[in-house]
């Protein structure tokens, strides 16, 4: 069980996967515009004195996510990306 409970963990798993299947194979360029608008209304729902600080810790949280993915992904595929 992770952090959130076994209910948002669910939840959490099947919009990973959800969300994985409708950006894979569209590109980097209309992956990343499509997070970043995402990301961005998420953050303009904060009061405007907190979204800096909400910004923050996201960019934080995205950076410590980035090892643990790459682990994940390396224990379940083994290597790097074909086009690295």
């Amino acid at each position: 069980m992770g952090i959130f409970g076994r209910k948002v963990d669910d939840e959490f798993d099947a919009l990973i996967h959800a969300i994985g299947r409708l950006l894979h194979g569209k590109g980097h360029d209309l992956q990343r515009a499509v997070l970043t608008d995402l990301v961005s209304r998420w953050i303009m729902g904060h009061h405007p004195s907190q979204r800096r600080q909400a910004l923050a810790i996201h960019v934080q949280a995205v950076r410590d996510l980035i090892e643990l993915n790459e682990d994940a992904l390396s224990d379940h595929k083994r290597g790097e990306p074909e086009d690295w």
